[in-house]
């Protein structure tokens, strides 16, 4: 089964992709380096003035390439660090603690649905003006077509995604980015597979 959505907020994306990504730089390099990738973005005010809101997905995106730029050699790590952190704060934050705690006993095939279903709901959150597609059969797969937010093995997206299916679904769970371009629309895919023991 297959079910697409299209960003309802076009051209934006939820706030933690640059809060996060500044708290990685700090916790890993120092204040002084979340400021000099800031500045060089030409987005110093955000270090003032964190987003509250979803943002211009032109902001996180300038973000992420300036630390590609700047950092080639650690911009994978510290990217998906910032995936953790935002994962981390969706788990704590926007997932009702029941919830939670039903995922974690349910059946993984039915605890990953549950997840899907939610990432898919929620989608604008992360995919702005692309569009986010999941898959059940033949394999676990959550697609973006058009991902706003381009960087190497899309690290930000596929840490998100994998610690979220760490912590609610199965620990060991893992994530495979494939990255595609069909007929001129560039999609990013990204393929779960459950495996170990369910998570208690």
């Amino acid at each position: 089964m297959t079910v697409a959505l299209t960003g309802e907020n076009v051209g934006q994306i939820g706030p933690n992709a640059v809060i996060q990504l500044e708290r990685a730089l700090k916790v890993m390099q120092g204040v002084d380096a979340a400021e000099v990738l800031f500045r060089r973005a030409g987005h110093g005010d955000l270090l003032i003035e964190p987003p509250a809101h979803m943002v211009d997905e032109r902001i996180p995106a300038r973000l992420f390439a300036q630390l590609w730029q700047d950092q080639p050699g650690q911009a994978s790590r510290i990217a998906r660090e910032a995936g953790h952190l935002t994962a981390d704060y969706v788990i704590a934050n926007r997932i009702p603690q029941a919830v939670k705690l039903a995922m974690r006993v349910l059946p993984s095939r039915v605890a990953a649905f549950l997840l899907l279903s939610a990432i898919r709901r929620n989608a604008w959150t992360f995919a702005g003006s692309g569009t986010c597609e999941i898959s059940l059969v033949p394999h676990l797969l959550i697609a973006i077509k058009n991902n706003p937010i381009k960087m190497p093995e899309c690290a930000w997206h596929t840490a998100v995604i994998e610690r979220l299916f760490q912590r609610l679904v199965v620990r060991h769970a893992c994530v495979r980015h494939i990255a595609s371009d069909d007929a001129g629309t560039s999609t990013n895919r990204f393929e779960i597979e459950l495996n170990g023991r369910r998570r208690r």
